[in-house]
């Protein structure tokens, strides 16, 4: 294979676009928006797109806009977000994507998120749709009538300086600003598309993720842009609303498809997709489909297979990978085309990218851990962030010596990575170690929880720590759901101090839809849940030792 070129900046590979650097298929590369109902592409090839990032620029230039600010872009998945980022990059500001109100709990949400940001990174500009505009109580701009005459340059930028603003999901806090160079980017986009053989004259990435998830907008819109491969997007409610759309896009792509999604995304497709549904579709062309973002689960990963195995996915195209916004994105990728591998009924997050480095350290003691022993996950190379936005102190807490220290645990098999759980979320039981997904995939095995999620955290009740498990659902369970739950969960982890049903929807999500478990045990202390069913047994004893 040909040696890959990865532009150093986001500038340069807008250059790269407008002048054809890239080799291309047949009739172009270019960016494609897919309507609200998934079918109508609105496509522009790359020099358009690039010309009119250079007339955002100079809009941009002519509301005053100045180096290192930041310009908060809440737009819906489409040409106008994607050109207005490159343009406010491409002047030297710090373009920063955040959802729209709807998707982080509605207009108070929406306002106390951008007092918030307001207060923390002062002098910030915000970009928004008209309506959204209208209801806020702060000044805010909305999509201008561009001038194609007017044309920021495409000056060279030092590959060292900051790129863009990305907020994290904020699972336990509100959001931290990860800042990122044209360096990370450049190292990342690069480990994803080698990692995954990419070759642009074949390959259409195709993704419905927001393109405020780091997954959406690195994963899938800059790892193709920086390589000249075709991109296509769908907004995430058209996805949600009908996950067949998706597959039906990807089924008639040109030439072979490429995406990245959660564990999430796959699963919502074998629920929700009916068979009698999928006569004639023809997923032969899904070449690679990129599992991370949350806790990647064996069970999805066989029913997709089983389910769309029939259909022409081939066995080898699910690539669990893993990563987080301060590794800009892929930190793990499974780099060649082979199924997914199990160890002790983990699933293997693949080996590192290209010019990152992983060190699994004791989490108390800090040193280096051996083969197979679980540790927290550090990582080092050239896609670690330059730090968090205007925050020395957790910037020094979490980078420390070069090295990132994610706050995730795993271990390392054969050079691949097993990631087992987050740190920070750890629940200790009698003096072992739980992390809450392994709870909460005990009452996704049992509960119809209809697309709802699960929350597991622990109480102080006397001396000893005791688990709790939130369940959304939409009505109360049957006995004998209750029982398997209650009967799994004393058996392979420890018996539950309190099971809790509430209303599907109810549980605080981040706007990546990670459920928020120190807020839903605030709530859950407070009395604040919608409650459908709950029983508590006081007299819950240990799980014995083996």
């Amino acid at each position: 294979m040909a040696t890959t070129y990865t532009p150093p900046t986001l500038i340069e590979a807008m250059r790269a676009l407008e002048d054809g650097t890239h080799p291309a298929p047949t009739g172009g590369a270019g960016l494609g928006i897919y309507d609200r109902r998934g079918k109508n592409l609105d496509r522009r090839p790359y020099a358009e797109v690039v010309g009119r990032a250079r007339a955002w620029g100079a809009w941009f230039l002519s509301q005053g806009v100045k180096p290192g600010e930041v310009v908060y872009l809440c737009l819906p998945t489409g040409h106008e977000l994607i050109e207005a980022f490159l343009g406010a990059s491409l002047v030297h500001a710090l373009p920063c994507n955040v959802a729209l109100p709807r998707a982080i709990g509605g207009l108070d949400a929406f306002q106390r998120r951008l007092s918030y940001l307001s207060d923390r990174f002062p002098g910030g500009h915000l970009v928004t749709t008209p309506d959204v505009a209208e209801s806020l109580e702060r000044p805010a701009w909305t999509p201008p009538t561009l001038d194609l005459t007017q044309q920021a340059p495409l000056d060279a930028v030092d590959p060292n300086s900051l790129c863009y603003v990305q907020l994290t999901s904020g699972s336990t806090s509100l959001p931290k600003a990860v800042a990122i160079t044209h360096a990370n980017l450049a190292a990342n986009s690069r480990g994803i598309f080698v990692g995954g053989t990419g070759d642009a004259t074949r390959d259409t990435f195709l993704g419905w993720l927001p393109l405020y998830h780091d997954m959406g907008l690195v994963g899938i819109a800059f790892t193709a842009f920086f390589h000249g491969a075709s991109l296509g997007l769908m907004r995430p409610e058209t996805f949600v609303g009908s996950p067949l759309r998706w597959l039906t896009a990807i089924s008639e792509v040109p030439g072979k498809a490429v995406n990245c999604a959660p564990n999430f995304g796959y699963q919502w497709c074998v629920d929700r997709i009916r068979p009698d549904k999928l006569k004639g579709l023809d997923l032969s062309p899904w070449r690679l489909a990129g599992v991370g973002a949350e806790m990647v689960r064996p069970g999805t990963l066989t029913a997709f297979q089983e389910r769309f195995g029939p259909y022409g996915f081939p066995t080898t195209t699910l690539s669990p990978c893993y990563g987080m916004a301060e590794t800009t994105l892929a930190v793990t990728f499974t780099h060649s085309a082979r199924e997914p591998v199990l160890h002790e009924g983990r699933v293997s997050c693949g080996s590192k990218i290209e010019g990152l480095e992983i060190e699994i350290r004791d989490s108390e003691a800090g040193e280096l851990v051996e083969d197979r022993v679980e540790g927290e996950i550090v990582v080092i190379g050239s896609s670690v962030f330059a730090g968090y936005f205007m925050d020395e102190a957790a910037t020094a807490e979490a980078l420390r010596e070069g090295r990132f220290y994610s706050g995730d645990l795993g271990y390392l098999h054969e050079g691949d990575l097993y990631v087992t759980g987050r740190l920070k979320d750890l629940i200790i039981l009698d003096g072992a170690n739980v992390a809450p997904h392994e709870l909460e995939w005990v009452a996704e095995q049992h509960v119809d929880m209809d697309g709802g999620r699960a929350a597991a955290f622990s109480l102080e009740v006397g001396t000893r720590e005791v688990p709790v498990l939130i369940v959304e659902t939409k009505t109360a369970p049957e006995q004998s759901v209750i029982d398997a739950v209650k009967g799994q969960a004393a058996t392979d982890i420890a018996p539950l101090h309190e099971l809790v049903f509430v209303r599907r929807g109810c549980l605080p999500k981040t706007s990546s839809g990670k459920v928020m478990r120190g807020r839903v045990k605030v709530l859950y202390l407070e009395g604040g849940l919608d409650v459908l069913w709950r029983s508590r047994d006081e007299n819950a004893t240990p799980k014995e030792s083996s």
